[in-house]
């Protein structure tokens, strides 16, 4: 059973730091497998010798957590009520597509998701549900203030109108 325990922590540890190393190569591709890897394998030493990452890691995990329905409503609403389901797909991935917004940030988005969480955190009972209110408090929230924003900025009322034709996907061949 110590063996299985031990073979069963060391290919998980050896799963995290891929999937660590990979990431981190995904975002500074310059660098190489070998040394984002080893990176990830630092920085998890690192902050497993941090005696407070782990007895608080729940703490963490359940402010990280917090974060989720905000985004969730600023992506749902996003999507369904300002584009109508209709994106732009090839202008997701160009530079000077679209949804760049702001250098690539759509402030209004970011605004919304940090009043989101401080409205979950600190606003909502929780006998309100708290996920599924802040979703809504953000959501509506964001829609409109997009909606006001986009009669004043050319950036925002390109990334928040609907693609005006859909464009269709390919059919995988079969």
């Amino acid at each position: 059973m110590l063996v299985f325990v031990a073979i069963d922590n060391w290919t998980i540890n050896v799963l995290n730091l891929y999937t660590g190393g990979l990431s981190i190569s995904n975002i500074f591709e310059r660098i190489g497998r070998f040394w984002t890897t080893l990176i990830a394998s630092i920085a998890g030493v690192a902050l497993s010798a941090v005696p407070d990452v782990l007895n608080s890691y729940l703490n963490y995990v359940s402010m990280l957590g917090n974060f989720f329905s905000p985004i969730a409503g600023v992506l749902v609403f996003d999507y369904l009520l300002l584009k109508r389901t209709r994106l732009d797909v090839p202008s997701l991935f160009r530079p000077d597509g679209r949804y760049r917004y702001w250098g690539g940030f759509n402030l209004v988005a970011v605004a919304w998701t940090a009043l989101g969480f401080l409205f979950y955190m600190f606003v909502v009972p929780m006998s309100w549900i708290p996920a599924l209110t802040t979703l809504l408090f953000t959501g509506i929230g964001y829609t409109m203030t997009a909606m006001v924003v986009a009669y004043r900025s050319r950036p925002m009322a390109m990334g928040s109108t609907p693609v005006a034709v859909p464009i269709p996907l390919p059919m995988p061949a079969e």
